[in-house]
């Protein structure tokens, strides 16, 4: 019975489904933290954005911080449905960019840049994260990939795959025992 916000009216297919599946991700983080104590607190890809001079120099698709007995955690949260890797290769570029700038830490109120998980449809894009670390070596982020597919099983939300380092890996505190 709510109307949908005239943006919406015009989007295609393909775009809110791209809404969707970053909603339903950040649900089950959630529901997840839930289940082991934590709470989460959740920024939209506009609460989360960065902008330099009231433009925006990085959009992450979602914002979130884990939260429990004083301890907090932040991640940034991207989901890639397209099949090039050229994207991924940008915003890498972009998060450096924006792990560079003064920007992050008062926008945000964090003291460390926040880890970005970025779960993609097609490998190509994880190949593309790869790259985009390769060229812009040393980097100051911290990348996490996972196949959206695998987001959907039982487990799906426990091990990620340290793109920095190039091994599989856990990211949620609950999974490290904290």
């Amino acid at each position: 019975g709510v109307t949908p916000s005239s943006g919406y009216l015009a989007y295609t297919l393909e775009r809110v489904l791209h809404d969707v599946i970053v909603n339903e991700l950040v649900l089950r983080i959630a529901k997840q933290a839930s289940a082991h104590g934590w709470e989460m607190v959740w920024a939209s890809k506009y609460e989360g954005s960065l902008f330099r001079e009231d433009v925006p120099i990085l959009e992450p698709d979602a914002f979130i911080r884990l939260e429990h007995e004083g301890k907090e955690y932040p991640f940034l949260i991207e989901y890639h449905g397209e099949d090039k890797r050229t994207r991924a290769i940008k915003k890498v570029r972009q998060y450096e960019r924006a792990w560079e700038s003064d920007l992050w830490q008062d926008a945000w109120e964090v003291e460390e840049f926040p880890p970005l998980l970025a779960v993609f449809k097609k490998e190509i894009v994880g190949e593309g994260y790869l790259d985009g670390i390769g060229e812009s070596a040393p980097v100051g982020g911290r990348y996490y990939g996972r196949a959206l597919a695998g987001i959907w099983e039982e487990d799906g939300l426990e091990n990620w795959f340290n793109i920095n380092d190039e091994e599989k890996g856990k990211v949620f505190p609950w999974h490290k025992g904290e």
